[in-house]
């Protein structure tokens, strides 16, 4: 599998500080243990609660994300889009209502 690089469009600071954030560029994976209790496929919303649920109850996790900690929802998809949506709703109902 070809690794394609990560692409937050635009590319301004806040995408910058993102990327920094999610994938850092001085980041090197750690050296497997033998054995986990878990093994979390995606840093999605959901992968992130699996994962730190059961690191907090003593678990040894893994994490594995082969892109951007977050996943597409936090990063590119849709509840950016659902924000977006929401907001422009709520104006337009505030400005109405006046």
């Amino acid at each position: 599998m070809s690794e394609k690089p990560i692409q937050l469009q635009p590319l301004d600071e806040h995408n910058l500080e993102l990327e920094s954030n999610v994938h850092p560029a001085d980041w090197t994976n750690p050296t497997p243990n033998a054995d986990y209790h878990l093994v979390v496929i995606g840093a999605g919303t959901a992968g992130l609660v699996s994962a730190a649920g059961a690191a907090g109850l003593g678990a040894r996790v893994a994490l594995i994300e082969r892109e951007l900690m977050g996943g597409d929802c936090l990063n590119v998809g849709p509840c950016s889009n659902t924000s977006n949506t929401t907001s422009r709703s709520s104006s337009k109902t505030i400005s109405i209502d006046r």
